[in-house]
């Protein structure tokens, strides 16, 4: 694919939203680069939520938390048995030893494909481990209903104890789907949250000039002609492909989404640095050539403010430093307008933004019990009151 191309002509290539770590590896992606962090980056402002530590040790998030840290010591991570969960978990671990050297993350592995049994299994080591708080990067939509639908019937999800985040990995989660009143999931989905990298946010210059500018794109017919016209017309069996679905719809041209602002900052950054290479050339050195090699370090030692925030890269790596990125989360309340006695329906609102290092409170995060104050992260403490 287009990484073959990249490691066999010397190309650059910049990704907007491949995170894994093991594309860091420059003996095999040597000139691979991302306006995205990888799985370990997004690991830090997760562990800068659940706890900021004493400042002492925390050398990576770099900035000062104005929201109050919900103090938690010890995590469960149950992920999916592939490349991604994998690292990501392993990244998380990582983070938390750098940041907070006392927290302790206890790891869980669970198939793609998970039958019942096997999720029970997980589950049920979980709930040995007396441990509060979950985070969970798992795969939409059924083996996540699998995992908290266990987890609500052994009673480490829907409690009002215990609390549950997810890697955006689980796509919109539980937004906008309907779940009968008193069921396991309608317990276990409530007040839970999911953790990913944001975009940019209204406010932004770059970011709003994006927006306005793919407004105006759908505001000219002409333009709209254009664009079509370059989307593919078959896929790769030869059928033809109806992109109405995409072209039609209310947010089309309206919203940049999530890939949108990465994905432009890739092509400027690219851009730029092609650029840059040029003003800087010396005529009296002959012709100015780009080659891969001179190009892709100009990308990785650029810095600029892109349309999702300041895009600063590693230049050993070629990754997004992730105190340059932005970071939402988003907790999983009722929806009283799309809700009734008998069926509930969650709706996502973000509740706190993690920029230059450091989280934003946006507005409080209503936890399990529908209360905002943080859940401890120790269990409680059975008291024998049968004294002799």
């Amino acid at each position: 694919g287009n990484d073959t191309i990249s490691r066999g002509r010397g190309f650059p290539q910049i990704s907007p939203i491949s995170t894994s770590p093991a594309l860091d590896d420059k003996s095999q992606y040597k000139y691979f680069a991302r306006t995205i962090p990888n799985d370990d980056g997004t690991s830090i402002p997760l562990i800068a939520r659940l706890n900021s530590g004493s400042g002492e040790n925390d050398t990576i998030s770099g900035g000062k938390d104005e929201s109050e840290s919900w103090g938690v010591n010890f995590l469960a991570v149950i992920h999916v048995d592939d490349s991604y969960g994998n690292g990501f978990a392993n990244g998380i671990q990582v983070a938390a030893q750098a940041m907070v050297p006392g927290m302790q993350v206890k790891t869980y592995t669970i198939p793609t494909n998970a039958n019942d049994e096997q999720v029970k299994k997980v589950i049920a080591s979980m709930k040995e481990s007396q441990i509060m708080y979950f985070f969970g990067i798992l795969t939409p939509t059924a083996l996540v209903d699998k995992v908290m639908t266990a987890a609500a019937n052994a009673g480490i999800a829907g409690t009002g104890k215990h609390m549950w985040l997810f890697s955006d990995s689980v796509g919109s989660g539980p937004a906008g789907r309907n779940f009968k009143v008193g069921t396991p999931l309608e317990r276990a989905y409530r007040g839970t949250g999911m953790l990913s990298a944001r975009g940019g946010i209204p406010g932004m210059k770059a970011f709003d000039a994006l927006v306005e500018g793919m407004r105006e794109l759908g505001e000219s017919v002409d333009d709209k002609e254009y664009l079509h016209s370059l989307l593919p017309k078959y896929n790769s069996m030869g059928q033809v492909i109806n992109h109405a679905e995409i072209t039609e719809s209310d947010s089309y041209l309206k919203s940049p989404g999530l890939v949108a602002p990465f994905l432009y900052d890739a092509v400027i950054s690219a851009g730029l640095s092609a650029c840059k290479l040029k003003m800087n050339h010396n005529p009296t050195a002959g012709s100015f050539a780009l080659s891969g090699d001179n190009h892709y370090k100009a990308i990785v030692n650029s810095t600029f403010e892109g349309s999702s925030g300041t895009i600063s890269f590693n230049s050993e790596t070629g990754t997004r430093n992730p105190k340059s990125a932005l970071f939402s989360l988003v907790n999983f309340v009722d929806d009283p307008d799309a809700s009734s006695s008998n069926v509930v329906q969650f709706m996502s609102q973000e509740t706190d933004v993690f920029e230059s290092g450091a989280w934003r409170s946006l507005r409080p995060f209503v936890f399990n019990n529908g209360m905002t104050t943080v859940p401890s992260d120790l269990p409680e403490t059975d008291v024998d009151r049968n004294y002799i």
